[in-house]
């Protein structure tokens, strides 16, 4: 099966909220404590890598050849 971002997204959210929950009423010895918190910081990355932002080129590899300049990192074509 494939997802969406969007729905990943959402599901991220879903899980996070679960086990914010879980945490508030999981008593605090409770060896499941722990599942659940790696599960939420887990869901936490996925979160924050499926909502970023992309990275800005800066475009410093370059080939030059045939009258144009191609950037090797992201593709970007410009006629010299």
């Amino acid at each position: 099966m494939t997802y969406t971002k969007e729905q990943l997204i959402e599901q991220a959210k879903t899980r996070m909220e679960a086990n914010r929950y879980l945490l508030t009423r999981l008593p605090p010895e409770s060896a499941t404590v722990k599942e659940v918190a790696m599960n939420l910081a887990i869901d936490e990355i996925a979160l924050a890598a499926l909502t970023a932002e992309p990275a800005k080129c800066g475009h410093v590899n370059l080939d030059c050849d045939d009258g144009k300049a191609v950037c090797l990192s992201c593709g970007k074509v410009w006629e010299v």
